[in-house]
């Protein structure tokens, strides 16, 4: 796992073909440098490493070479192999296992796909690696031994995760609103303001009375298109209406059993002098507005 040499060549066509059909697959996230990642193991960690922090780490990796005129994946090197795992840091190692050991906490273990240029560039690397060719690790975080920043935040008790729309209508039908609360987010989920004041609104709201009947949802599916250069909206959020990043609130299930009407909450999150207490407060604020503005409590 040498560091990563300059690519004037760039991932050959194969690779580049297998990139761009693997980005569609489902639960793949491809990030603005070219990295693929599908996550296995979420882990049970809460901290991101350093790039210069040591790390122990397990890994397969794999090489597509061409066997009888097709392309299989070939493992070049294999830390499960041998019995140990290795210990690295994000940046001694090639870019895009760098890339995604800073984004990892221990116990994570993900599917990685890199091409050429987060890999071995234009020289290659032993027998099995020739220039241009993309990578596939089976890569796990076994340990961070150093420095950490913290990974966002987790409230699994207090917010439920959707990922479709099948589950937006299960979530809606199991009760608990109106109001719906529903914060959309983008892959990969990077701490900020704007989440962490989610995560700290989601646990505000199931432990007040003013808001006990609210029902929080997770959707975090919009994903970076390395072609075009944008975040493309999920399924979920075409069919709603609702885009990433931004929290909202409805108070009334349409004819197909969706919340509808969807409201945004304008937080500054993006404003350097908003706190994340601001945030927080702000989003809370706006879903007890949405409740008592609820023409439906009047008839009661």
């Amino acid at each position: 796992m040498a560091a990563l040499v300059v690519s004037v060549l760039g991932t050959n066509p194969w690779g580049k073909r297998f990139l761009e059909k693997n980005r569609y697959n489902e639960g793949v996230t491809t990030q603005p440098s070219g990295l693929q990642y599908k996550v296995r193991r979420r882990g049970g960690g809460d901290a991101h490493p350093l790039p210069s922090t040591q790390c122990d780490i397990h890994y397969v990796g794999r090489v597509a070479k061409k066997v009888d005129g097709k392309r299989r994946w070939t493992t070049f090197d294999s830390s499960r192999k041998r019995g140990e795992p290795l210990s690295l840091s994000a940046e001694s190692a090639i870019a895009g296992t760098g890339e995604a050991l800073t984004l990892m906490v221990e116990g994570a273990r993900w599917d990685v796909w890199m091409p050429s240029e987060l890999a071995y560039g234009d020289d290659g690397f032993g027998e099995h690696i020739v220039a241009g060719d993309m990578l596939h690790f089976d890569l796990e975080l076994v340990k961070i031994d150093g420095p950490a920043r913290p990974a966002a935040q987790r409230a699994a008790d207090d917010h439920t995760e959707v990922a479709t729309v099948k589950d937006l209508r299960a979530w809606a039908e199991a009760g608990g609103g109106p109001p719906w609360v529903l914060g959309v987010f983008r892959q990969p989920l990077y701490k900020g303001k704007l989440f962490n004041g989610f995560v700290r609104m989601s646990a505000a709201l199931r432990g007040g009375d003013a808001a006990a009947a609210a029902a929080v949802a997770l959707h975090a599916q919009a994903r970076f298109n390395a072609t075009t250069g944008a975040y493309e909206r999920s399924a979920l959020e075409e069919a709603t209406g609702v885009r990433a990043p931004a929290v909202y609130v409805s108070m009334a299930l349409g004819d197909d059993g969706l919340p509808s009407g969807w409201e945004r909450c304008a937080v500054a999150h993006s404003r350097p002098e908003v706190s994340e207490a601001q945030v927080q407060s702000g989003l809370v604020d706006c879903v007890l507005h949405a409740a008592m503005d609820d023409p439906a409590k009047d008839e009661l």
